[in-house]
C-alpha cells in the first residue's frame, strides 16, 4: 500500500460506505484514503496494550513503510535487458473490471454519452465490464459486453438508458470505446 500511495496519489478508490442498510458508493482520492488508513493503524497500534494484540497493527504499519522503501530501491536499480522482459511479461493486459462513467447530456437529444476505457488486448479478445452510472440518486451497475475486434472510437449502444422524452420514449446510452496501450491507475 505504501508503494501505491507514492505511485498513484491522485487515483480514485471506489469505496462502499454503508449508511444504515443503504450501500453508498463514493470515489475517494487514494492519498486521502490510504493516509486515513495509515492514521487508523497508528492510533490502534499506540492504543493497544504491550501484549500480542498490537503486533498486527505494527505489521500493517511496517508493511506500508517497507512498500515505500522497496519502491525507492526498485527505482534506483538500473534497467537491464532481463528487467525489460519481466516488465513486458507482467504488464497489465486488462483495465479495471468496474468503471464509473459520468454520462454527458445534450439538451436537444434524449441520448446520453459516455466513454469506456479498454486495453488493446481487451479490444482484440473482447471482454465484459461492469459500469457504474451515477445520475442523481439513481446509481446503476450494468454489465457491458465488449465484442472481439472492436476499434478505437466505436460506439456501444445501451438501449433505453437515456433520458425520457415528452412522448415518454427513452433515449439510449452511447459509450464511445477508448483504447489505451498501457493502462495506468491515474
Amino acid at each position: 500500500m505504501g508503494a501505491y500511495f507514492i505511485l498513484y496519489p491522485r487515483s480514485k478508490i471506489l469505496t462502499l460506505i454503508p449508511i444504515l442498510f443503504i450501500p453508498y458508493f463514493i470515489e475517494i482520492p487514494a492519498f486521502f484514503f490510504l493516509g486515513f488508513w495509515l492514521l487508523l493503524q497508528i492510533i490502534n497500534a499506540a492504543g493497544s496494550s504491550g501484549s500480542m494484540a498490537g503486533i498486527a497493527w505494527w505489521a500493517h504499519i511496517g508493511g506500508f513503510i517497507m512498500g515505500i522503501i522497496i519502491l525507492r530501491w526498485f527505482v534506483s536499480i538500473p534497467a537491464s535487458h532481463f528487467a525489460g522482459k519481466i516488465r513486458k511479461a507482467t504488464e497489465k493486459k486488462k483495465s479495471h473490471h468496474l468503471q464509473v462513467i459520468h454520462p454527458k447530456e445534450d439538451e436537444y437529444d434524449h441520448n446520453l454519452y459516455g466513454t469506456i476505457i479498454i486495453t488493446t488486448y481487451e479490444g482484440l479478445m473482447g471482454t465484459k465490464k461492469l459500469v457504474n452510472i451515477p445520475r442523481g440518486f439513481n446509481k446503476r451497475i450494468l454489465r457491458v459486453t465488449i465484442p472481439q475486434g472492436i476499434k478505437q472510437g466505436a460506439l456501444l449502444r445501451l438501449k433505453g438508458l437515456g433520458k425520457h422524452s415528452a412522448t415518454d420514449k427513452k433515449g439510449d446510452l452511447l459509450l464511445k470505446v477508448e483504447i489505451q496501450d498501457s493502462f495506468s491507475n491515474d
